[in-house]
């Protein structure tokens, strides 16, 4: 698990049921922060996105609130390829959220911010073989 942040994020996926609103509300946040640091390509992104609706489903604002930017941040990273699995929200919520994607569509594209372990080892690597090229 030190290298694979899969059971990480499905531990987190679990938060999404909790009872307190504060308690789904930093699952949330704590998703979103990974996936802006480390991006999806080492994250399971299918069980994330089957996941998405019930913070969307959350009595509390502050929730679904989070869950708007969590669904903010995946668009950036997968682009419309996160729509299909929004399709069984409420028409007032997904034309809000359109509204967003279409803001954030002139971004430059994402960059992974923190490496994993393995990546470090392999940006280390690469650095070395380019101080050996000069």
């Amino acid at each position: 698990e030190v290298d694979t942040p899969g059971p990480v994020v499905a531990g987190l996926l679990e938060g999404f049921d909790a009872k307190q609103p504060k308690a789904v509300a930093a699952t949330v946040t704590a998703i979103r922060d990974i996936v802006h640091a480390f991006g999806i390509g080492s994250l399971g992104l299918k069980p994330l996105l089957k996941a998405l609706a019930k913070p969307f489903a959350h009595r509390d604002n502050s929730v679904r609130a989070e869950a708007q930017q969590l669904a903010v941040e995946l668009y950036r990273w997968v682009g419309q390829a996160i729509v299909p699995s929004l399709q069984d929200l409420p028409p007032v919520l997904l034309k809000e959220l359109e509204a967003q994607f279409a803001a954030t569509a002139g971004d430059p594209r994402p960059k992974q911010t923190r490496l994993l372990r393995s990546q470090q080892q392999q940006e280390e690597e690469w650095r070395g073989r380019r101080a050996e090229r000069r």
